[in-house]
């Protein structure tokens, strides 16, 4: 009954000869088939850039774009927006792949709702160093549907809480609200995905979620961004999210109840998390440095305002609400050392505790 729209699927590519073909035949097997997937290429050092054009000579529907320079998915999904004709817009990473219907059922719910937003669960699929499937964890959002602009506001904390707000991938847009209002990329190397969700969510004024699962996040051992073991300005990036996301309720009036709650405690999750990033070996830092960064996390203000509001909304939780409330860097980063180790010594454990 829908299924008449054109949607532009957008893709960067990187050194992804390992995975990319996979990727985008999961694409060209789609059943809804009035698609265009723009491939944006970053002079990658490996054969992804004669693949990619292997694929557009092979299926008109496919259009490959070369960047002169590699400047990061973000610079890479800027082009492809600005290119996208398509009525609505969807993302897929090239080490990913989707469900042959994911377009299909996708485009009928944003269709049948008239939403300018619609959102999935997905999978985590992970693999092992030789790309072969270890297992899955399934992430399923919270059942909203708003339409108006302070409900899709108010939405956001549950979404974020879930884990199925800060990428761009499990959701299909109105080209329009995207293209209209501007809504970009930052150029960050980490949670670039959020920021443009967050800046989306000051034009969405109806959203909906599905249960279904489509997309597959393949988790490589080798090459995911979020597998390298130090990650360098986190905590400035984690307050930074907080204060995007704390602005973004504040102007619909929303910055107060539940939704305070659910995004204090996600605050305390990612606090947790840079205590954690702080406390491996590939820091580089001394004892007494590590020490000071954690007794300055905990103290920050907007740790405070987090430990204020936050809720136990799981025992893992209420765990982390307990520590951080504690203030004691000592105790924090114990709790960070033994985190990080099950990290790196159980790896498994540590994936199935971290999407709770």
């Amino acid at each position: 009954m829908y299924y008449m729209s054109k949607v532009s699927l957008i893709m960067p590519v990187y050194n992804a000869q390992h995975c990319l073909k996979k990727s985008v035949e999961s694409v060209i097997r789609q059943t809804h088939t009035d698609f265009e997937l723009i491939i944006v290429e970053s002079c990658s050092q490996d054969n992804s850039a004669a693949m990619c054009d292997e694929f557009a000579r092979s299926d008109s529907r496919i259009k490959v774009f070369h960047e002169d320079k590699a400047r990061g998915p973000a610079s890479a999904r800027n082009m492809a927006i600005d290119k996208a004709c398509g009525d609505y817009i969807m993302f897929i990473d090239c080490d990913d792949c989707i469900e042959q219907n994911m377009l299909a059922s996708m485009l009928s719910e944003i269709e049948a709702a008239g939403c300018d937003i619609v959102i999935s669960g997905y999978y985590q699929d992970f693999l092992d160093s030789d790309d072969l499937f270890l297992y899955s964890v399934e992430v399923d959002p919270p059942v909203i549907f708003a339409d108006n602009h302070r409900d899709c506001v108010a939405a956001v904390p549950f979404l974020d809480a879930a884990k199925v707000l800060a990428v761009s991938w499990n959701k299909i847009y109105k080209a329009d609200v995207i293209k209209n209002n501007g809504v970009k990329f930052a150029d960050l190397m980490h949670s670039e995905d959020y920021f443009f969700i967050i800046d989306l969510f000051k034009y969405v004024n109806s959203l909906k979620t599905v249960q279904d699962k489509y997309y597959h996040y393949m988790k490589y051992q080798r090459t995911s961004l979020t597998n390298k073991p130090y990650l360098q300005g986190f905590t400035e990036i984690i307050n930074n999210r907080f204060f995007a996301q704390r602005e973004l309720l504040k102007s619909a009036g929303v910055y107060g109840g539940k939704p305070r709650e659910l995004m204090c405690a996600v605050h305390i999750k990612h606090v947790f998390s840079a205590i954690v990033n702080e406390c491996g070996t590939e820091s580089g830092i001394t004892s007494a440095e590590r020490r000071e960064r954690v007794k300055s996390l905990l103290n920050h203000i907007n740790t405070v305002e987090a430990k204020r509001y936050t809720a136990d909304i799981s025992k893992m939780q209420t765990v982390m609400n307990a520590l951080v409330k504690s203030g004691s860097p000592f105790a924090a980063e114990v709790a960070g050392r033994l985190i990080w180790l099950i990290q790196h010594k159980a790896p498994a454990l540590f994936n199935k505790m971290k999407i709770k």
